[in-house]
C-alpha cells in the first residue's frame, strides 16, 4: 500500500503490544519496520529494465525475512533513539511493524512475494486498494492518539478496525468473484478494489483466447451490479517464439508480473499492456506496458508508462 497507510499499521501493531507508557516508543520503532521493506524500490538498474519489477515486493516482504528485517530496523531505532530505550524493546517493536507490511501488500491487488524463497507465487488478495483513505484516516488517528496520551486503547481500537476492514474488503471481493463467476461461466475470477472506492471493483478474467474486464458495484445491503464485458485477446508469448536472449527474459517476467493478463494493444503487436489496471473499472486502456522488438531478440524490452499506450476500442 501507500507508504502512509504502512507506516501507521506498523506503528499501531507496536503499540497495541506495549504498554501506555510504551506508546511513543512502539510507534517510532513500529513505523520504522512498517516502511522499511519498501527500502527495495532502490534495487534498479539503468541498463535491465525488469530488475526494478522483479525485486519490488521481493524478499524484503517475505515472511522469512521478517525476523532479519525487524533486527535491522530494530538496530536503527536503537541508534536513532539516542539509545535512551531498551535494546530489546526496540528489536520488538520494530519486528512487529515489519511484519504488517508484506501482509498488507498482499491485501492489495499489486502481487507479494509472501512465501519467497519457498516459491515465487506473486500472493494478491485483492481486498484493499492501494490507496484507501477509509482504511488509512482511522488507523491513523488511533497511532496518533495513543502516541499523544500514552495509551495503548487507541491503538488497539484502530488495529481492530483495520483488520475489520481488511476482512469486510475481502467479503466484498468474495461476493463480486462469486457473482462475476456464476454471470460469465469462468470460475476463476480477479476482482479488484478501485482507488478509494470499498464498493467498486475492476473484475479481470480469461479464457484460451480473451482477457475480458467489467466494472462491479458491491453495495453491502444489494446485489452485486456488473457493466457489460469488454474483451481483447489474450497474449500467448510462446506464440512469439523468440529466441533465448534477453527479450524472451524480459517478455517472461514482465509475463509473470502481470499474472497473465498480457494483451497487445491493436495497430501495435509489439506493444502489450498488463490488463489488470486501468482508471476506469472497466477500462481497456491500461496503466503500463512493455514495448518489444522480436527482431532484436538479444536487446532489452523497454518499460511503456500510460501516455504510451493510447486508448483504443475492445474486440468484436
Amino acid at each position: 500500500m501507500d507508504p502512509l497507510s504502512q507506516a501507521v499499521l506498523g506503528g499501531v501493531a507496536a503499540q497495541s503490544a506495549g504498554r501506555g507508557s510504551q506508546a511513543k516508543l512502539a510507534a517510532l520503532a513500529g513505523i520504522i519496520g512498517g516502511l522499511a521493506p519498501d527500502l527495495d524500490v532502490f534495487i534498479r538498474s539503468s541498463t535491465d529494465p525488469m530488475l526494478g519489477l522483479l525485486y519490488h515486493r521481493h524478499f524484503t516482504h517475505a515472511l522469512a525475512f521478517i525476523p532479519v528485517g525487524g533486527a535491522l530496523c530494530g538496530v536503527f531505532a536503537w541508534l536513532v533513539l539516542r539509545r535512551r530505550y531498551p535494546f530489546a524493546l526496540c528489536v520488538l517493536f520494530a519486528t512487529l511493524g515489519y511484519a504488517t507490511h508484506g501482509l498488507l501488500d498482499a491485501c492489495t491487488s499489486y502481487g507479494t512475494l509472501l512465501l519467497w524463497p519457498f516459491n515465487t507465487v506473486r500472493y494478491a488478495w485483492d481486498s484493499v486498494s492501494i490507496i484507501d483513505p477509509f482504511f488509512t484516516l482511522p488507523v491513523l488517528a488511533g497511532v496518533v492518539l495513543s502516541y499523544r496520551r500514552g495509551r495503548t486503547t487507541p491503538a488497539r481500537a484502530a488495529l481492530a478496525f483495520g483488520l475489520a476492514y481488511l476482512a469486510f474488503g475481502a467479503w466484498q471481493n468474495t461476493r463480486v468473484r462469486v457473482a462475476v463467476a456464476a454471470d460469465s461461466g469462468i470460475a476463476t475470477v480477479r476482482a479488484m478494489p478501485m482507488l478509494g472506492q470499498p464498493m467498486g471493483f475492476r473484475v479481470v478474467y480469461r479464457d484460451d483466447t480473451f482477457i475480458y474486464m467489467r466494472g462491479a458495484v458491491a453495495k453491502p445491503w444489494a446485489a452485486v451490479e456488473m457493466t457489460p464485458a469488454q474483451r481483447l485477446p489474450r497474449l500467448d508469448v510462446d506464440s512469439l517464439n523468440l529466441p533465448d536472449g534477453p527479450m524472451k527474459r524480459d517478455l517472461a517476467i514482465f509475463n509473470w508480473f502481470a499474472d497473465g493478463y498480457l494483451s497487445a494493444m491493436p495497430g501495435n503487436p509489439n506493444l502489450l499492456g498488463d490488463m489488470r489496471y486501468s482508471f476506469s473499472a472497466n477500462g481497456i486502456t491500461p496503466l503500463w506496458g512493455l514495448r518489444i522488438d522480436p527482431t532484436q531478440p538479444n536487446r532489452h524490452a523497454e518499460r511503456a508508462g500510460r501516455g504510451e499506450m493510447p486508448p483504443f476500442a475492445p474486440a468484436p
